[in-house]
């Protein structure tokens, strides 16, 4: 791995660059899983690189956004807003 970056906290310019422009676009492409938290709740998604390294994607949802403004549950999770936080490479 290159040294000088935060492989746990890339941004998309750096995870292209130490991997591809495919390479994130695949991981990109992929439906994110949920990972646990409490106030807000952590969502990756992952792509094997060469069968070794992971690529994965992180994205965070505030609990709130899983209710509606009537209190009920949202049902379709792609109603959500879903932005990348960050990238890490392991």
């Amino acid at each position: 791995m290159t040294a000088g970056f935060d492989y746990n906290n890339l941004t998309r310019d750096q995870a292209i660059e130490l991997t591809s422009a495919d390479t994130v676009d695949k991981l990109d492409a992929e439906n994110c899983e949920y990972r646990g938290g409490d106030d807000y709740q952590e969502w990756t998604a992952g792509v094997v690189i060469e069968g070794v390294d992971v690529l994965e994607a992180h994205y965070y949802q505030p609990k709130s956004a899983f209710t509606k403004a009537d209190g009920e549950e949202v049902e379709d999770l792609s109603d959500l807003d879903w932005k990348i936080d960050h990238y890490s490479l392991t």
